[in-house]
């Protein structure tokens, strides 16, 4: 056997590497090119806080499974992590991806799953 044991390990969590890496691209890429996903237009209170900082009282203007707008009147710098707290969620993360007059648009670091946002639907 070429290799050996060590051998196929090291090709087995390689492989698990690649395949980590290669998720985590499709997901980037998917975010940017789906930018025509359905966005929930909303009015929705909700609590962000930056890592590292205060929790700020929001407003989520807009969702999807990829992310939302919300009011922000303190900048938050692109690549900022945040929590978005909804009230009947658990926090998910996301990460600043702009922010201009007042309104943050952040990307889930996880997409947001179906029972979610009709969890978030049914409380509108």
């Amino acid at each position: 056997m070429i290799g050996g044991e060590a051998g196929i390990r090291g090709r087995i969590q390689g492989d698990a590497e690649m395949t980590m890496t290669a998720q985590g691209e499709a997901y980037a890429e998917a975010s940017q090119e789906d930018r025509s996903a359905v966005r929930s237009r909303c009015t929705m209170p909700a609590t962000l806080r930056p890592v590292g900082g205060k929790s700020l009282q929001t407003v989520v203007r807009d969702l999807s499974p990829f992310g939302f707008s919300a009011t922000a009147i303190t900048p938050i710098p692109k690549g900022t992590t945040c929590w978005l707290t909804i009230p009947g969620l658990e926090p998910v993360a996301a990460k600043a991806a702009w922010w201009e007059k007042g309104i943050v648009g952040c990307e889930f670091a996880r997409l947001l799953q179906p029972s979610d946002l009709n969890t978030i639907a049914a409380r509108r």
